[in-house]
């Protein structure tokens, strides 16, 4: 299970750049940048780079969570628990972002990427103390 969420974390790092990309696109557009992102201190242009750098944020912590658990003393359905949690973290700390700058309200779900985030670290946290500690 810890592989998937290798392949995941290193498929979805792949936004990163492409979000990049298309907002570069725009920056030398003039007018128009500002048509669809707004003024540079703009709330949706904020937004949008926020749900940028995530795309290389919570990708790299769900590698990071992957090479460290082997140094656990995690049981494998805690390990299976927390790939899965490392994997909705990333995904509802992106996702919504992108999706609020057309329906304001999908930004809420963003909430569930920061309790799967929270429990990825608990467990690897209890991981490593019960390693630690015995």
């Amino acid at each position: 299970m810890v592989d998937v969420l290798l392949l995941f974390s290193w498929a979805y790092m792949v936004a990163g750049p492409l979000t990049g990309a298309y907002m570069a696109t725009w920056a030398y557009e003039g007018k128009r940048s500002t048509e669809f992102f707004g003024e540079y201190s703009s709330e949706r242009r904020r937004i949008y780079r926020v749900a940028h750098i995530n795309c290389f944020v919570f990708p790299y912590m769900g590698i990071m969570w992957a090479l460290t658990v082997v140094r656990t003393q995690l049981p494998e359905p805690l390990v299976t628990l927390g790939v899965v949690a490392m994997m909705v973290a990333t995904v509802f700390m992106t996702l919504p972002l992108f999706g609020s700058l057309l329906w304001s309200g999908v930004r809420t779900l963003s909430v569930l990427g920061m309790l799967a985030l929270l429990l990825g670290i608990g467990l690897i946290s209890a991981g490593f103390a019960t390693a630690v500690f015995g």
